[in-house]
């Protein structure tokens, strides 16, 4: 409908939640009348009402505070009661608009009870409101037809229309200044109040007529919105409960009502009181649509009715209390092998652990100390757990209610308190929460049986991963054995007994999450990584090797073998040579060389000779190889003679390793040492990939650290063969040359033109495991699907040979359509072909997305993949790439980073984050759908160079921070 310019603008209240009066209130504003005010709730109503500039209100009370003047309260698609002292505000009266044909529909959900109740017709009405519920004088009525396949979701849709058609009615009612009312005959009155529910609580009772349970179940069909009724369900024999979509009345007739006459996968037969039943789309209470024939057979009974149906009084404060309900973790539990729902009937194996909890301890007390536990080994500051709905074992009513617990470190333990002990007084008093509420609200969503319940009757929570039974003599912990092994069993009960030790004279939480003394103990010795060693240097070390094993073979390469004798008398003469040069104790000595025997004399003569080397590698540009020569100052270049023209411009001096004469007259024996511990062993620069490359010194006493450790985890028997193929311009590379050759290995080191090749003979077998993953790194392959191969034929490979992961990363503005702009793409893809592998990004640039991106399409993958997703977050570092969000240019990149971990973790934990509109209002968000994994696997990828180690250790402080949750200080 349209509406004129009315050169008489009334004035209006406008009170509703739903997009009915969205449209009501643009016909108003487009017929050049004003509207004083709006009183909502509902968000979408909220945003509107916002961007037309109009004053707003939550409630209708709180016009009493304003004295609004209008002429007109319209209340238009809202459900609350409006006070008398409001409704006296407007001069001229108030209206209401009902979904409902009155008298005959008057009150809540008519148009799902008319159908539900055979109705042919329904309509909608427009009246005064007075002092009755829907009593008032009626000006506009329109009715609208029910079709024979309409559902409470399609008859809404029709209501909305005949509600917006007949608006116009009403307007020029109001434009006149003329109502056209009638008085409604109450005799014909029927009122659907706003607890009325269907009998039987939805359970179907087949001894009704088929026509009778089709019309409940349509009329029970709200399609994807709030449900405000309850499902239509069937209870099998077993006491399983279903959620029917749709029914089909059939021609076919027979059989005892009830019993299953014939069954597939998606479709059954059931007879009713005359016709037989089909039954389609039949879902579980997560959801799913279930195999029928996997759960009924031909001559299966239903059962017709059900004990204890939900209060509907009661089902307000928990759609409040499960609408982003996010259950606590238990770290240390594994999957269960089916994911438990509201009404699990599996009866694991327990384990039992009493535990000694404070006398005297009130149950608040009792609980808080429980709660604490839970954030504590979850490592959160908010979450929920189960508390066990005692007997209440009705198929209609959940097992288990929510508690929802929010502490940090300074919440006073009177302050938990006062959060606990209303949920515990609401807990005792409840009937309890319906089983299909959260398939009912899309705000609530698919709902699993919390890992960590609470008990005061002495039973487990069916499908928790453990429950701390409570009482007034002390507590007894069941856990799944299936799910927990007995150390994380202990461990969680010795927690348990060190918080209840202390929640009583404690101040505050903090006091309450220190470490059980048997955790504490354990920290210390897993954290007991101090040991002594000889920070020798790299050539004392080397030395060291050659007095133990001269004639053991050192280097091989190609056809040439040097024994530790004879490299070791090469590299002397280098150093000797080198020290008349000048070389010394923190002086920067080039090295060029191809991959050779030259590569390790030259190496190791520059450090014998006291010097530290530079590698400059002949493939690296020539600019990068003159930056690396002013950079580091190194005042001589050893290279080998066919490479001295090709370097750049510089004043060094030259040494060709190949040819120099002076080489073969010096002493081969071990110069004298001049060089310690805290002297530079080699300078190396970084890829550049953060803006220019940026050289690092490491020491002496850093690489003895580092053998050091690398002598506990890997064996070093002498005599064995290491083959080296890192480039001397990589970190990795000190292990594989210097570690092995002062450890006495046998180096087989690969030359340029075949370190990348694979080795033709057998790998020897092994009993060690090892992880395998394929990363892949930007390419493109020109225009076509071809550019994609490499990706999706390598993780078809990596799937079905026992890879463990593929890892895509982020290449932004190389060719359009390339391979990787974005990892969840190329995630996506890789999910797609693959059933095994963890799917990763190898670098998500989090700063050039938006968190809710990021969380909602990871989500996705780990959907495909059943919770096989991991992120590695990066900073970015390309300029050029800050063009998608410019706000998080450099320097701002890793501040950004820093907030979108925090955020990505707490959309991924179901939790709602706010983040900003264009006026600069917050919106919360919250990740649909949900994931499979509980905890998002996060590792952060670093491209970039600390100025100082401070600031290194501080880098590293705030992603522990971010990704733990904690300050370093308590990690």
């Amino acid at each position: 409908m349209t509406a004129s310019f009315n050169a008489n603008p009334l004035s209006a209240l406008l009170m509703g939640d739903e997009s009915l009066t969205i449209a009501c209130g643009d016909v108003l504003l487009a017929g050049g009348h004003q509207i004083a005010a709006v009183i909502s709730r509902d968000d979408t109503v909220r945003d509107w009402a916002q961007g037309q500039g109009l004053v707003l209100f939550r409630d209708a009370e709180d016009l009493l505070q304003t004295r609004v003047a209008a002429d007109w309260f319209l209340s238009i698609a809202n459900l609350r009661l409006i006070p008398e002292a409001v409704l006296a505000l407007p001069s001229q009266g108030a209206i209401n608009f009902h979904d409902g044909p009155l008298p005959r529909y008057a009150g809540l959900n008519t148009p799902a009870w008319a159908i539900i109740n055979g109705e042919v017709r329904h309509g909608v009405s427009w009246h005064r409101i007075e002092s009755g519920v829907d009593t008032g004088n009626l000006l506009v009525q329109r009715m609208v037809n029910i079709a024979k396949d309409e559902t409470a979701f399609s008859l809404n849709s029709k209501c909305y229309a005949a509600g917006m058609e007949s608006f116009g009615e009403v307007l020029a009612q109001l434009e006149s200044g003329t109502l056209k009312s009638s008085i409604q005959d109450l005799s014909r009155r029927s009122y659907f109040a706003k607890d009325k529910r269907p009998e039987n609580g939805g359970v179907i009772d087949f001894t009704k007529r088929a026509e009778e349970i089709s019309a409940l179940v349509r009329g029970l069909d709200f399609g994807e919105y709030w449900n405000p009724l309850t499902t239509a369900k069937i209870i099998s024999a077993a006491g399983q409960l279903f959620i029917v979509s749709r029914a089909e009345v059939l021609e076919t007739t027979g059989g005892t009502p009830g019993e299953v006459a014939e069954v597939s996968s998606a479709r059954m037969v059931v007879a009713t009181g005359d016709m037989h039943l089909a039954l389609h789309g039949v879902r579980n209470l997560t959801g799913q649509n279930v195999d029928l024939s996997d759960i009924f057979t031909p001559g299966d009974r239903m059962v017709h009715a059900a004990n204890t149906p939900p209060a509907p009084r009661e089902e307000p404060q928990w759609r409040r209390a499960l609408t982003g309900f996010q259950a606590l973790p238990v770290p240390l539990a594994t999957a269960p092998e089916s994911v438990a729902t509201l009404t699990s009937t599996l009866a694991p194996t327990l384990a039992r652990r009493e535990i000694a909890l404070s006398q005297g301890l009130d149950l608040p007390l009792q609980t808080a100390a429980a709660a604490l536990v839970a954030l504590r080994s979850a490592g959160l500051n908010e979450g929920g757990i189960a508390l066990r709905h005692g007997a209440k074992t009705a198929a209609l009513l959940a097992d288990w209610l929510p508690m929802t617990i929010a502490a940090e470190a300074g919440t006073s333990i009177a302050e938990l308190c006062a959060q606990l002990e209303p949920q515990l007084a609401r807990a005792r008093d409840a009937t309890g929460f319906a089983v299909d509420l959260p398939l009912r609200d899309p705000a609530i969503g698919v709902l699993h049986t919390p890992d960590f319940a609470l008990s005061f009757d002495g039973e487990p929570l069916s499908g928790a991963a453990l429950t701390l039974c409570l009482s007034p003599e002390g507590g007894t912990l069941l856990a799944d054995r299936a799910r927990l092994s007995d150390d994380a069993i202990n461990l969680l009960a010795a927690r348990l007994e060190a918080a209840s030790a202390k929640v009583a004279d404690a101040s505050d939480c903090a006091t309450v999450w220190a470490l059980p003394k048997v955790e504490a103990d354990l920290l210390d010795r897993v954290n007991a990584t101090a040991r002594n060693y000889d920070p020798l240097t790299i050539p004392a070390a080397f030395e060291a090797q050659v007095g133990r094993t001269p004639e053991a073979p050192a280097l091989v390469f190609e056809g040439e073998t040097l024994s530790y004798a004879t490299l070791n008398a090469r590299a002397n003469q280098l150093a000797h040579v080198l020290r008349e040069m000048g070389a010394g104790p923190g002086t920067p000595v080039a090295l060029c060389t191809a991959r050779g025997v030259d590569l390790l004399v030259g190496a190791l003569g520059i450090m014998k000779a006291g010097a530290g080397y530079v590698p400059l590698d002949p493939a690296y540009p020539a600019d990068r190889l003159a930056h690396y020569l002013s950079d580091s100052g190194a005042s001589v270049v050893v290279t080998q003679s066919d490479l001295t023209a090709g370097l750049p411009h510089h004043s060094a001096q030259v040494i060709e390793i190949d040819r120099d004469p002076r080489l073969a007259s010096a002493s081969d024996t071990n110069p004298t040492a001049v060089a310690g511990p805290d002297d530079l062993a080699y300078l190396i620069y970084t890829s550049g990939s953060t803006g220019t490359p940026k050289g690092v010194m490491v020491s002496h006493g850093n690489v003895a650290n580092f053998f050091a450790g690398m002598d506990d985890r890997i064996d070093h028997e002498a005599g064995a063969v290491w083959l080296a193929v890192t480039s001397l311009s990589f970190d990795i590379s000190v292990l594989e040359l210097f570690w092995t050759l002062s450890r006495g290995f046998k180096l087989v080191l690969a030359g340029d033109d075949s370190r990348a090749l694979m080795s033709n003979g057998p790998i020897a077998t092994s009993d060690r495991k090892i992880d395998f993953n394929l990363f892949y790194w930007g390419n493109d392959d020109g225009v076509g699907p071809k550019k994609y191969e490499l990706l999706l034929e390598g993780a078809k490979f990596a799937d079905a040979n026992g890879f463990n992961a593929v890892w895509t990363p982020e290449r932004h503005f190389h060719a359009f359509g390339g391979p990787y702009p974005n990892p969840s793409v190329t995630g996506a893809a890789v999910a797609a072909v693959t059933h095994n592998l963890d799917v990763r990004a190898g670098s998500c640039v989090a700063p050039l997305h938006h968190p809710a991106r990021i969380a909602e399409e990871w989500a996705v993958i780990d959907n495909l993949t059943n919770g096989r997703v991991g992120l590695a977050i990066a900073s970015g570092w390309q300029p050029d790439d800050f063009v998608l969000r410019p706000e998080n240019t450099p320097p701002q990149n890793k501040p950004a980073m820093y907030d979108a971990i925090d955020q990505l973790r707490k959309l991924w934990a179901g939790e709602a984050v706010e983040f900003p509109r264009a006026d600069g209002t917050p919106h919360a968000v919250v990740t649909q759908p949900r994931p499979v994994s509980k905890v998002l696997p996060i590792w952060v990828t670093t491209a970039g160079n600390p100025q100082t180690w401070k600031e290194a250790g501080e880098i590293g402080a705030n992603v522990l921070t971010h990704l733990l949750g904690q300050s370093v200080e308590e990690v």
